[in-house]
C-alpha cells in the first residue's frame, strides 16, 4: 500500500516542476560565484592623476623635483632604473605619465612595472 503513495508523490513532484527548495539551491549556487576582480593599479594606473602627496606616499621623495612651466618632473632612482613621473596643472598638480631609463649606459631599462616594484622594494629598505 505505501508503493503507491510512494509513486503518487513522486508523479506529482515531477508534474509540478522545480520546488521552492530546488530554487533555493540555484540561487544559492549563483551566490556563490565570486565577485568580479577590482581593478588593480599597479604600475602607472595606480599613479595616473594622483596628487604630489599620494606619489610621495607610494614612491617616498623624488631624488631630482624640477618645475616646469604649468607642470613639474620629478626622478627616482632605482637600483636599475631612473622613473621619471610628469605632472601636470589640472586643479592641482596630477600625475599625467611617467616614462623609465636605464640607471648604466648600454644597459636596458626594466619595463614601468618593473621599475615601480624596484624602486618600492629599494623604498622599503632603510
Amino acid at each position: 500500500m505505501r508503493l503507491p503513495l510512494i509513486s503518487a508523490i513522486f508523479v506529482s513532484v515531477a508534474l509540478a516542476g522545480p520546488t521552492a527548495s530546488a530554487k533555493a539551491v540555484k540561487h544559492r549556487a549563483e551566490a556563490k560565484k565570486p565577485a568580479p576582480a577590482q581593478p588593480i593599479t599597479h604600475g602607472l594606473t595606480g599613479l595616473l592623476h594622483a596628487s604630489p602627496d599620494r606619489v610621495r606616499a607610494r614612491l617616498g621623495e623624488p631624488s631630482i623635483a624640477r618645475a616646469e612651466g604649468k607642470g613639474a618632473i620629478w626622478t627616482y632612482r632605482a637600483p636599475r632604473c631612473a622613473l621619471y613621473i610628469f605632472f601636470r596643472e589640472d586643479g592641482g598638480l596630477k600625475v599625467s605619465g611617467a616614462a623609465v631609463g636605464p640607471r648604466k649606459r648600454g644597459v636596458a631599462a626594466p619595463d614601468l612595472d618593473t621599475c615601480l616594484v624596484e624602486l618600492e622594494q629599494s623604498q622599503a629598505v632603510p
